[in-house]
Parts: structure tokens; sequence; C-alpha cells
């Protein structure tokens, strides 16, 4: 160890020798890159008065064409606020790209590790600015991202295992909420409710979703080791799937006791909206009663999809929601399908022109993963009385997002509007409430005037937020009894007085016996009960 000691005195002022040399050459490097930089803005300012001419005559071009426009992106793009933009809002290009320059120059001559990803850094930088908004729907997507995106939402195929997985944001894990028939996934037993706790040997309970469906795609034939946390067995699972082709299936139909239709429709995308109508055609051809269409677990989709289902569910000219308005903004007489405002300003609706409606009982599915398309679906079937709703309360997302491409490949996407259904209800933040709320295993589930979770042990009432996190703890002075009373009277949509139990039967005892025994799933056993109640 002799050998190994230093003269603490001679290592400091060889120390400060070296970086007083390293400094003086970052700092002449510097000065070097600050007249490059000065040449750089005076180009940049030129090329700007160019760009400017060029876009002032796009930008009039686009006002004129609004209509197409908006068609062209399939959402509601609003070019209008580009207008608006004041400097005072803009990013100080030039002192960010001297603060870029001096960081970057700092790390090539003093960063001690040889690992520099410049591209990695720059998507790091995008995906900070976009985080960064406080637009928690806010995203940027590298090339390879946003490819596998373009070809899921609109082709409907894409190369991976098969199944689709949710954010668990309470617990951090990756859950799968449904597996697609003969999948890669399904063939290799991965099941509903699966939790991810490793992929090829990487442990990956609390990562990012997006980089769980990063490791779970691949090229057809790649090998995945699953290991999976499986609920109902108590343990972890060991799978082995190989990547494959993914046919997304977004709609699948069944028929049950009583000539009962059930559709199951995954997303508003793609090619949902025929496949929805064409679900529903072989229902119809199997002369359903009643219908029962299931939204559990549905994320959304794009706008443009969801107006084209609603229209094809309700009646023309039904102009309930757009009589009487003060200030003239809709269509008087119409079907009102949904509007969108723009800082606080209507700027768009939709309305119902396919000549086509569905007049049947139906019930619509929900649970907390119900989201965006999924919600304004069920609220505007609610508004026009086409349904009622069994579940959880919804996720409650109410706002638009425009997807920009950028030419070398990659995207980002940003919130540029609210939408409303038409009784212009909140969806946003707020949820849907159902009119028979009660859990997947059956228990009921109160809520209170600000749609906040009420759970009541043991004369004590706890009080959950949306997101599972306890807001208050009250020992009751009354009676439980009476407080569910309570609550049950300030819910604006509730009507659990019908919510089947072993002591509030109200249909035929034979009936009731032949369900259980063939659903385990208590909330389909509801809406089935609801439309057999609607039926008799």
């Amino acid at each position: 160890m002799d050998n190994f000691e230093i003269n603490n005195e001679e290592f400091i002022k060889n120390t400060a020798f070296i970086e007083n040399n390293k400094i003086e050459i970052l700092t002449k490097k510097l000065n070097k890159s600050k007249r490059k930089n000065i040449i750089l803005t005076i180009l940049l300012a030129f090329f700007l008065l160019i760009f400017v001419g060029i876009f002032s005559v796009g930008f009039l071009a686009i006002k004129v064409f609004k209509p197409h426009f908006r068609a062209l992106f399939g959402k509601n793009f609003n070019i209008a606020s580009v207008s608006q933009i004041s400097k005072h809002n803009q990013i100080d290009l030039e002192r960010f790209t001297n603060k870029l320059a001096f960081i970057d120059d700092a790390i090539n001559i003093l960063y001690h590790y040889d690992n520099k990803d410049n591209k990695k850094i720059e998507d790091a930088m995008f995906s900070g600015y976009l985080s960064a908004l406080g637009d928690k729907y806010a995203e940027y997507m590298p090339a390879k991202q946003f490819e596998e995106f373009t070809e899921t939402t609109t082709e409907g195929v894409y190369y991976g295992i098969g199944c689709q997985v949710s954010f668990d944001k309470k617990t951090k894990d990756s859950i799968v909420d449904l597996v697609y028939e003969e999948s890669p996934a399904e063939i290799g037993g991965v099941k509903k409710g699966d939790v991810f706790v490793s992929i090829n040997g990487e442990y990956v309970r609390g990562k990012d979703l997006d980089y769980i469906i990063s490791l779970i795609r691949g090229e057809e034939g790649a090998k995945r080791e699953l290991e999976v946390y499986r609920d109902s067995e108590k343990k972890n699972v060991k799978l082995t799937v190989y990547c494959g082709k993914v046919d997304i299936k977004l709609v699948s139909t069944e028929v049950y006791e009583g000539d009962i239709g059930y559709l199951h429709l995954t997303e508003f995308t793609g090619k949902s909206a025929n496949q929805f109508k064409a679900g529903l055609e072989k229902l119809f051809n199997q002369n359903i009663k009643g219908l029962i269409i299931d939204l559990r677990g549905n994320p959304g989709g794009e706008l443009l999809t969801v107006c084209e289902i609603i229209d094809y569910m309700v009646k023309d000219n039904d102009g309930r929601y757009t009589l009487n308005q003060k200030e003239n903004v809709f269509d008087e007489g119409k079907t009102l399908l949904v509007y969108i405002k723009e800082r606080d300003e209507i700027v768009d609706a939709a309305y119902a022109v396919d000549k086509h409606e569905v007049d049947l009982p139906i019930v619509i599915l929900t649970d907390y993963s119900t989201a965006s398309a999924a919600e304004l679906f069920t609220q505007a079937m609610r508004d026009y009385k086409k349904a009622k709703i069994v579940g959880v309360r919804t996720y409650g997302k109410g706002v638009v997002q425009n997807i920009i491409p950028y030419e070398d490949g990659s995207a980002f996407k940003f919130t540029v509007s609210e939408y409303f259904p038409p009784s212009g209800y909140t969806i946003d933040y707020k949820g849907i409430l159902p009119d028979y709320s009660l859990d997947f295993d059956g228990f009921e589930i109160n809520y209170d005037e600000d749609n906040n979770i009420i759970v009541i042990e043991d004369n004590v009432k706890y009080v959950y937020s949306k997101e599972g996190a306890l807001l208050e703890e009250t020992k009751l002075e009354v009676s439980t009894k009476s407080e569910i009373k309570k609550s049950e009277d300030e819910k604006p949509h509730k009507e659990n007085l019908k919510i089947y139990d072993e002591d509030n039967k109200f249909l035929d005892e034979d009936w009731y016996i032949k369900l259980n025994e063939n659903y385990n799933d208590k909330q389909l056993l509801q809406a089935l009960i609801v439309l057999k109640d609607k039926l008799n």
C-alpha cells in the first residue's frame, strides 16, 4: 500500500494546473463557438424573414381552406392560434443555443466517460420541453415509436405479443387489460390482469408504460421471456411468448340468455367504426332484443371515429340540445354529437347525418380505464336517453390532442382544446358516474358530490380520490344505512336500489341461478339484469 500513498498538497497543485489548462482550452473553444454562433444567428434571422413571408401566405391559404385542413388532419387542428403567439411566449433561441453550445463543448472537452449518445440527448431534450408544459397528455414520439403508433391506430396491425396494457398510477405497475384473440400472448398463456414483473430478464415493475410496450413488441419470431404476477394464483408465473403479426380485432360479439347481444369495443380508432357496425349487424341478424356495449378498458381514440359511431346509434334531427341557443352557435334542430372549445370559445361542432338509429334497450359497461372518446360516447348515449350505465366511474379525460409529425419521422402531441357531449357536461377530470355503481366483484360503490369514492366500514366513513388517495376519515355519529341513504340522495345518476344481491332479487329465481352459474363477471350480470327488467 506504501506505493499508492498520495501527497495531498502535490495532488491538489497538479490537479489545479490540469483543470486550469482544460478551462483555458474550453474558453478559447467557447469564444470561437460564440463567434460562430453570431454568424449563425445572422443567417437564422435572414432565413426567418423568408419563412415569415412564406408562412404569411400559407396561413392565409389555410384560413380560407380551414374546413378541409381540419378534415385532412382528422382532428381538431387549431392553426388559427398560431397567429396569437406573442414574442414573450417564445423561447429566446439565441440564448438557448448559446447555452446549449456551452454545455455541449464543456461535455465534449471535460466529460470523463466516452458514451455520449447525441440522438438520445436530443430526444430527451424534446421530451423535456413537452413535459415542462404541465400538459399531462403532451408527448414526444421518436420516429420508431411514431411509426408503431401509426401502424396500430390506422392499420390495426403491428408486430408484438398482442395484448393491451395499462399503467396503474398508484402501484406503478403495467397490467394486461386485454389479450387479443389468437394472438401470440393468448397462445403463450398471458391472461387479463397479469402484472409484468420482468421481460427477457430485465425487472420492469415501476418502469414507464411506453418502455414496457417497446419491450413486448418485436419482429416476427422474436422471443420474449416473461415473468408476470398473477393475482388469481397469488404468485409469479413464467411464460415464453414469440412475437408475431397482431391483427387487432377491435370488436367481439356474443349473444347471452334472453336474446341479449353483447359487443366489446377495445378502442375508437382505425377500423373500429366499420367493425362496430359489422358487429351490430351480426347481432341484429340473431334477433337480439337488448344490447350490452362493453367499454371497460377502452382508452378512447379518434374524435372523428367516435362521432361516426354515435351518429350510427342516435336519430337525426333531434334538436333538444340545439334549440333556443342564445348565441346561435349550433345548427338548430340537428342532433348535436359533440362540440369543441378553445380558450372558452366554441369553435367546432359535429351533428348526426347518416339517417340511422339503433332502437334497442342498451346498457354500457364502464370502468376506471374507460377514457376520452369512450367517455364521450357513453355520455352522449346518456344525454339522448339511449342507454343506462353499469360499472365504475370513468377516467375523466375531456380534452383533444393534436399530433404533429416532423420531417425526420418523429412527432409530438399536445392539448389544443376541450370537447363536450351534447348536454355540455364536463367530462375532464370528473369522469362519468354510472347509473348502477358496482365493482367487478359486485360490491356497491358510493360517490360524493365531487365524484370522490365513499367507503363505509365499521361506522367509519372513508373518502378516496379517483387516484386512490385517502382524503377524509370520519367516525360516523349516525347509522351506516342512513349515511348511505344520505349520499344516495345527493347523486343525480344513481339507481342502485336494483343492484343485484342475495337479498334483492326482483326477477325469476331460476334465471338468477342460471346466470350465476355461467357468469363470474358481476358487472356483466348486473347489465343483464337491468336489460331483463326492461324487457319484462
